[in-house]
């Protein structure tokens, strides 16, 4: 049995009203109904698999993206229960990070999985950016073009408005970030929220999880894109490994 959850800034698309009953979206509510959603990518010219591990599966169907979550633990499943789970989480975190201007994928459906012993944590129907690689792929593979200095700049304003609005943010390392050709960045797996550290708290919590960012892609920086991040959060009381 899956629990729908309400997504309040789902835009009136076709597709939206389509799918719509009563402002409800529809999207698979039994585990035949899945699977045939994840067939559907085998079985269509435009059914793709982005990614297929033990924790997620993501699809793109048309111009969508199908995300099925796995649970990895039983007490992680009881959560859902109680509200908790991370399908809502993200859903919220992506609603947060809309208010202080930072894009996000559109959300259009959720559920969450209520049956504790079934493996699908729940389900997310999610808006396909086109032309688009991880802000770690452009940055490691891409040449020194504008695009790349307008895509630091953006990275350097997003990473300034969490930290103006003291937004908590599991995972912001490059590669849960969708850089497009056009140089705009979305932030994905958003499971962010307004902290509630005391302020000295919150930056020392900051600092250590850019630091992993600066262990794992600092490599791909030249000098002066490391002295321009050095320089935007400068302001900010942080001691950055750069």
């Amino acid at each position: 049995m899956f629990l729908r959850v309400k997504i309040p800034h789902s835009r009136e698309t076709s597709l939206f009203r389509t799918l719509s009953e009563k402002n409800s979206v529809f999207i698979p509510d039994s585990p035949s109904s899945i699977v045939h959603w994840l067939n559907r990518a085998d079985n269509t010219q435009s059914g793709q698999y982005l990614k297929n591990d033990h924790i997620s599966t993501l699809i793109k169907i048309d111009n969508r993206v199908i995300k099925v979550c796995y649970a990895n633990s039983f007490r992680n499943k009881i959560k859902t229960l109680y509200g908790r789970d991370n399908i809502i989480k993200e859903v919220k975190g992506n609603i947060h990070l809309r208010n202080i201007g930072l894009r996000t994928p559109n959300i259009y459906a959720a559920l969450t999985n209520l049956n504790p012993f079934n493996p699908i944590f729940g389900i997310l129907i999610m808006e396909y950016i086109a032309n688009s690689s991880t802000l770690r792929n452009y940055w490691s593979n891409q040449e020194k073009t504008t695009n790349r200095h307008i895509l630091l700049n953006t990275f350097q304003k997003n990473i300034c408005q969490l930290l103006d609005n003291h937004i908590q943010l599991n995972d912001f390392g490059p590669h849960n970030i969708i850089a497009t050709d056009q140089g705009e960045l979305y932030w994905l797996d958003a499971i962010a929220y307004p902290s509630k550290l005391d302020k000295a708290s919150y930056f020392k919590r900051f600092e250590y999880q850019f630091n992993r960012v600066i262990q794992s892609d600092a490599e791909y920086w030249t000098l002066n894109e490391r002295k321009s991040i050095q320089k935007s959060l400068s302001r900010y009381p942080l001691d950055l490994k750069l």
